[in-house]
């Protein structure tokens, strides 16, 4: 469960976008309205179908529910493939794919950084 401040802060924004937060209710009403979301506005809960098609793994949902987390999609690459990630990101390189990952981990949770790293992006 999550409640309706998390969502709205998460898509929303740190600044607050008031068009996000002006539609929000509205859009959360017809989540309800199609029961695609249920429960108060502290506990609110997404069906169960809809997280499974939104999470890669539902067993181990990402904290978004909407992708698989940095773990997760770097799993299956090398360690020379994590490390070129994480140069292209801007950040230091690390000297084992485990920090490697804590590092992006870290960079893509950090709202700001991850702001400021978009903003320079073509």
């Amino acid at each position: 469960p999550t409640s309706y401040d998390e969502v709205r802060g998460l898509l929303a924004g740190d600044d607050g976008d008031a068009a996000v937060e002006a539609a929000l209710p509205r859009a959360l009403a017809t989540l309800h309205e199609q029961a695609l979301v249920w429960g108060p506005d502290d506990r609110l809960r997404l069906v169960r179908t809809a997280r499974e098609l939104l999470a890669p793994a539902p067993q181990h949902p990402s904290p978004t529910g909407l992708g698989p987390t940095v773990a997760e999609a770097t799993a299956g690459m090398s360690p020379t493939r994590v490390q070129d990630i994480v140069t292209a990101a801007g950040l230091p390189t690390t000297h084992d794919p485990v920090s490697a990952v804590q590092s992006l981990t870290a960079l893509f949770t950090d709202r700001t950084r991850m702001s400021a790293l978009l903003d320079e992006a073509p």
